[in-house]
């Protein structure tokens, strides 16, 4: 598995940016949140482009926004590797995978815990990404939801089933004993509270023994 650092709710932003540098972490989490969508507002445009001066990891943004189309204009100045939106805001899922794609980024989904899976289905052969909310999005340090499991599977069964390259990704909640719980693993794990219990490098490479 692939390791996305969010960095929500560390306490020092800067310096946590700069450690997770001088860890195996593949991205940085970046949560786009609008005080709509989701009832918190983080990371403007302005914000993350002095994130984006910090850090030597790819850029992996979720957008916890409501109006879909500006936020993908503005964030995708930022070159990041994945620009994810929720599938819950939108009517027209292809346009926005096949705009998201047209800026040469990789496309994700996200779905919210009460989200029916099969909602997604028609979109995983156009996606790069499909992102697996564990907990209600907005908001770090909450407990991961057991229903999740039951997402995570079918999803990566199908992707397997019908030779996709779309990769799955878990957020909410993630830590080693969810993840030892896991009988189909992600892709990709998206990890924020738990990463302050302790030495960054030791917690992270505790994930990634998880493997």
């Amino acid at each position: 598995m692939e390791l996305s650092v969010s960095y929500l709710s560390a306490k020092k932003r800067h310096q946590f940016i700069k450690d997770i540098n001088q860890t195996s972490a593949d991205f940085l989490h970046v949560d786009v949140m609008d005080g709509i969508f989701v009832k918190n507002s983080a990371n403007s445009l302005t914000e993350v482009e002095n994130i984006k001066s910090l850090t030597t990891k790819p850029l992996d943004i979720h957008l916890m926004v409501k109006d879909v189309i500006p936020a993908i204009l503005k964030y995708r100045t930022l070159n990041p590797e994945y620009l994810t939106f929720h599938i819950e805001t939108v009517t027209n899922p292809l346009n926005i995978i096949e705009l998201i794609k047209s800026f040469g980024i990789k496309a994700g989904m996200s779905i919210k815990p009460q989200t029916n899976i099969n909602q997604v289905i028609p979109y995983l052969k156009h996606l790069d990404l499909i992102l697996i909310m564990g907990v209600e999005p907005g908001a770090g340090g909450q407990d991961y939801l057991l229903d999740t499991n039951s997402k995570l599977s079918a999803l990566k069964e199908y992707v397997i089933s019908h030779n996709l390259t779309t990769k799955i990704s878990v957020d909410g909640g993630i830590k080693p004993e969810i993840i030892n719980s896991w009988s189909i693993k992600p892709d990709i794990i998206v990890v924020g509270s738990y990463l302050n219990n302790g030495t960054l490098i030791d917690l992270i490479n505790t994930l990634k023994k998880t493997n």
